[in-house]
């Protein structure tokens, strides 16, 4: 009998048990459905709406392209969500400003609205002609919410990035994304953290690519190709526009060399420049602006014209050594080499008149430095800098890297009188950031002070 009463009452826990869990397994699902139909719903009327109004919109969302680039789903596939809903509740889009006028971005934004969704525009002035004191604001960003639901892992938010050709054309820019406090409540009600954004809230800047008409989950958007281009770190393409206003106001107090000889000093260093960026680009070589040619390019936006030679900085560990037959066969004269891979490495390559050095940088835990080495004596200096991340500018028309921190380096080597310029300079005891290093041994001179004969001399 008691067995009776137990084996009843343990039936009776078990149905309700189950029940319960059949009860919160179809509220789940319910949620599930509720979630894709939302993320769906938004996507559908944002593609919509842009492709009505002749504003083609391209994905540039790095996980969702290495996805696609994986081939692991079907495009065409007429589904919710099938590829464009992830874990994350923001997807990121972008558009090109030629086709982003006011006129159909007003109409694609009212549209939208209509549907009950809230859209955020930001605005900031033109880089490109605001040292002219002209005030033009250009549309950079859009972001559109659906503030109807607030589920964990809802896609619910959409990023459409504006981006403006750049550099002869060859390049894309988008700008700044400045949130206020009150959007970034508004987003983080959404679940939308600063750690989703798969792209630069900075400046940034990308290699103009083709972008290719397709349907993915049955909506009309568009794909780079090649997609790797948007696959980058958020960090890896952050830009910093040279400031033409200081450049201005450099001109106005101390001149700009327009003689003869600087003017050919120009157009050589323009045409070495382009040739190293070339050959560096070749052999996937990262490389930046450093000494003078990072102060021209800082304090003046142009080369020091009386410096009369080009420099970059380049880390050790990237350093290969076929970059000097590379730089040989382009008719790049390898004249200097001193030090030692491991120890104040510096090149010299002569471009039949006009030298290009550069400096090889180390990494210590609290600081990073390049070596600099006295041929005479065998002397070794050190030259100490704060540690930098590198950002892209533009030089001449090139897109060329800079360490973003770049008033701190330019700081460091030239100390807080940057601004003024100084014709006479030692590099062994000018620089504010050098200190001795030692000296080589006289048995390995020959091995670390290398100089070379001239062609010709």
């Amino acid at each position: 009998m008691i067995k009776t009463n137990l084996l009843f009452m343990i039936c009776i826990v078990s149905g309700f048990l189950l029940t319960l869990q059949l009860i919160c397994l179809q509220i789940l699902v319910r949620k599930g459905q509720i979630e894709v139909k939302s993320s769906w719903s938004l996507l559908d009327v944002v593609t919509f709406n842009a492709h009505h109004n002749s504003i083609p919109l391209f994905i540039i969302d790095s996980e969702i392209l290495k996805n696609i680039s994986m081939k692991s789903h079907d495009l065409t596939r007429n589904t919710y969500c099938n590829i464009l809903c992830s874990d994350r509740p923001i997807i990121h889009l972008a558009t090109l400003s030629q086709f982003a006028t006011q006129l159909l971005v007003d109409r694609f934004i009212n549209a939208v609205k209509a549907k009950g969704y809230t859209v955020l525009q930001f605005k900031e002035l033109d880089p490109i002609v605001n040292h002219l004191d002209i005030e033009v604001h250009i549309l950079t960003h859009l972001i559109i919410i659906d503030e109807s639901v607030n589920f964990e892992k809802t896609t619910h938010v959409i990023h459409i990035a504006v981006f403006y050709e750049r550099l002869q054309s060859t390049n894309w820019w988008h700008g700044l994304l400045n949130l206020n406090d009150d959007q970034k409540r508004l987003l983080h009600r959404q679940g939308v953290k600063k750690s989703h954004f798969k792209v630069s809230l900075n400046n940034a800047i990308y290699d103009k690519v083709e972008i290719i008409r397709t349907t993915i989950d049955g909506l009309y958007l568009h794909l780079p190709n090649p997609m790797n281009n948007f696959m980058q770190k958020p960090e890896d393409v952050e830009f910093i526009e040279c400031n033409k206003s200081q450049a201005n106001i450099f001109r106005e107090k101390y001149g700009r060399e327009d003689n003869e000889e600087a003017n050919n000093f120009r157009i050589k260093a323009t045409l070495l420049l382009t040739k190293v960026k070339h050959i560096l680009d070749e052999l996937s070589v990262p490389f930046w602006l450093s000494s003078g040619t990072a102060l021209g390019y800082y304090r003046q936006c142009d080369f020091i014209t009386y410096s009369q030679d080009v420099d970059i900085g380049i880390w050790i560990y990237d350093y290969k050594p076929e970059l000097i037959d590379a730089f040989s066969i382009n008719d790049l004269l390898l004249i200097h080499r001193f030090g030692e891979i491991g120890d104040s490495f510096e090149l010299s390559f002569l471009d039949k008149d006009i030298k290009l050095d550069i400096f090889f940088f180390y990494k210590q835990e609290d600081h990073v430095w390049n070596g600099g080495t006295q041929a005479k004596t065998g002397n070794k200096y050190k030259y100490i800098f704060p540690d930098f991340q590198l950002c892209w500018t533009e030089l001449i028309n090139l897109k060329v890297r800079i360490p973003c921190q770049t008033l701190t380096y330019i700081e460091a080597n030239y100390g807080r009188n940057w601004f003024e310029p100084i014709k006479e300079w030692d590099w062994k005891s000018s620089p504010p950031n050098v200190e001795p290093n030692g000296q080589w041994p006289p048995d390995k001179w020959k091995d670390v002070i290398q100089l070379l004969p001239i062609p010709g001399f």
